[in-house]
């Protein structure tokens, strides 16, 4: 979260696709706070964990993506694989 969003609530928007940028649903949008403590350095952006409790069905194997964003800045992607176990 950079500095000049801290200490004030915004959207987070979390959305799965898959690897033909389709999304797989549902699409979650919550209201985070991300703090900064008092020793932090001004300017320091920050880091935060969040768990969302969802169910999603994969249609088939293979790359997905999850994409986030906090009040519509700079979209985060990261790709993970759907893959057969047993």
């Amino acid at each position: 979260m950079p500095w000049n969003l801290t200490n004030e609530p915004h959207r987070l928007r979390i959305r799965i696709e898959d690897e033909d940028g389709a999304l797989v649903p549902p699409e979650v949008e919550v209201t985070v706070n991300v703090g900064r403590p008092v020793d932090a350095t001004q300017g320091q952006s920050f880091r935060a964990t969040a768990v969302i409790n969802n169910r999603w069905q994969f249609p088939r194997f293979g790359t997905y993506l999850v994409a986030s964003s906090v009040a519509g800045h700079s979209e985060k992607r990261l790709a993970f694989y759907a893959v057969e176990t047993g």
